[in-house]
């Protein structure tokens, strides 16, 4: 007598109980969840000075940027090497991205801050969104590794 492997028989009923199944509509829907606070959603590191990053606002409401600052932290260092404030409004939903004035057009064609001196890292950098009160937000990378 032949016995079929339960895995084979199992997997044979799935597939019979899918084909006489009704048909079934799906409709797709985003997936959202709200943050407490911005966070870095993409970090760049490409050829040259193809660098940039990405800050996302999933908060539920627009957020004052100029509470809002980056640092840069060189070459493993514990120190802030150069930082900036950010300015403007981010909506909810949004993102802004900071870009080195150097990159790719199309790296630069959606940038909202141009600046050399904080987007200009290599792989032993780190990069901290901060408030300007001074509370970490996010980071990208260990600060003085």
């Amino acid at each position: 007598m032949f016995r079929m492997p339960l895995r084979r028989l199992v997997g044979r009923i799935a597939v019979a109980s899918l084909a006489v199944a009704a048909p079934v509509a799906l409709t797709p829907t985003v997936a959202s969840a709200a943050t407490a606070d911005l966070l870095i959603s993409e970090y760049v590191e490409g050829s040259s000075f193809n660098k940039a990053i990405e800050i996302y606002n999933g908060t539920g409401g627009p957020v004052d940027l100029s509470g809002y600052r980056l640092e840069l932290y060189s070459n493993g260092s514990s120190m802030v090497s150069q930082s900036v404030v950010l300015g403007g409004s981010l909506a909810n939903g949004d993102v802004f991205v900071a870009a080195h004035p150097s990159a790719d057009p199309a790296i630069l064609a959606v940038a909202d801050l141009q600046s050399s001196s904080v987007v200009n890292w290599n792989g032993d950098d780190a990069i901290v969104l901060r408030t300007t009160g001074g509370a970490v937000v996010d980071s990208f990378g260990q600060v003085g590794v």
